[in-house]
């Protein structure tokens, strides 16, 4: 039996809340109950936080980094909006950088250089493509981003890049695709259980 999707909207956050408890369990067991004094000179780290261990597959980590590219120019970085949370070997990331991350420890600080074919792959000209202007907005133009949907499901992210008369071209390649990637990588937390 299926179930409802409030059901399991309740079920999920009812699993959020337990460990939520859980872990305020452990930080008081710990620390001691909110208010209590901390002897003076005693830095607490962070519950689940370890400087002692290696981000490997699964574990879920922050790094900051820098992206540049071949010409020095930077294209991405976490240092002004705060660490990048992802977990190691799950795909949320390139193949290069997870790949970087992983076998690293926390306060370990590299930098990598990582292929187009382990970053956003290769540029391919059969991903430019025309399509009538009549099944574009009025005012589109060049530079505006559009999601085009197959019958199939799948979705398809394209900018325009040029508009000649009743067409419209379109690139939907990663702005970083055939690009090698260098990146500055710092880790700076691996959350333990």
């Amino acid at each position: 039996m299926a179930k409802r999707a409030g059901a399991y909207k309740s079920d999920k956050r009812k699993k959020e809340l337990m460990r939520q408890k859980k872990q305020e369990e452990k930080r008081q067991k710990r620390f001691g109950k909110p208010g209590a004094e901390v002897p003076a000179g005693t830095q607490p780290q962070a519950e689940g936080v370890s400087s002692d261990v290696k981000a490997v597959a699964g574990s879920v980590v922050k790094v900051h980094y820098t992206g540049r590219l071949d010409d020095g120019s930077v294209f991405d970085s976490s240092r002004e909006r705060g660490p990048l949370e992802f977990t190691v070997g799950a795909g949320q990331m390139i193949q290069g950088f997870d790949r970087a991350v992983s076998g690293m420890s926390v306060g370990e600080s590299k930098t990598v250089r990582i292929p187009s074919d382990e970053a956003y792959g290769p540029y391919k000209e059969d991903l430019i493509f025309e399509m009538p202007k009549a099944h574009f907005p009025e005012g589109t133009k060049e530079g505006f981003a559009f999601t085009l949907k197959h019958p199939d499901g799948s979705s398809l992210e394209a900018v325009v890049t040029d508009i000649a008369g009743d067409t419209v071209t379109l690139n939907a390649n990663h702005s970083l695709a055939g690009k090698d990637l260098i990146f500055d990588i710092e880790l700076v937390e691996v959350e333990i259980d």
